[in-house]
């Protein structure tokens, strides 16, 4: 049997503290669930950006409308799909607003020139449809914006 110095395997009162195996477990263990939570923050922060886009857009729309009816004008809503871009604006000419889409967004419409318009009483020149498609994750959502003529209203369908 071999005998340990007096020293050695009995603690003293006075120490204290944590081996290495044990703070070596810790920092696994936290590595691990770091591994699995992070993933999902980047998900998380595209669809904060698109939601903001789409209330912004919304407002912009309501903003448009608004303008449309209190200034007796007709304001143009445009869609830019080379530069990822709308625009809001008087007939002749003066900007209202103009806005990029976020990456990894995609539109497409249905209305003649990529482009309608409200008159002085907020109604809308054409009836249409705006499709914006874009990832959440690892899947592809779909979001459809229709306008129904003459009333300058319009519903949101989520697919």
């Amino acid at each position: 049997m071999i005998r340990l110095a007096p020293w050695m395997g009995q603690k003293r009162e006075d120490q204290w503290g944590f081996t290495l195996i044990e703070m070596l477990l810790v920092v696994a263990i936290l590595s691990i669930v770091l591994s699995l939570v992070l993933p999902l923050l980047g998900t998380t922060e595209n669809v904060l950006e698109h939601e903001q886009f789409f209330q912004q857009l919304e407002d912009d729309l309501f903003l448009a409308q608004q303008k449309a009816i209190t200034e007796s004008a007709v304001v143009e809503v445009m869609w830019n799909m080379s530069a990822k871009t709308y625009l809001i604006r008087y007939r002749h000419g003066d900007m209202i607003a103009q806005r990029s889409f976020p990456p990894g967004l995609s539109v497409s419409t249905n209305f003649d020139r990529h482009r309608f318009h409200y008159n002085r009483y907020g109604h809308i020149s054409q009836g249409g449809r705006l499709f914006f498609v874009y990832p959440v994750g690892e899947r592809t959502a779909m979001r459809e914006y229709i306008f129904q003529v003459g009333t300058g209203r319009y519903r949101v369908e989520k697919r």
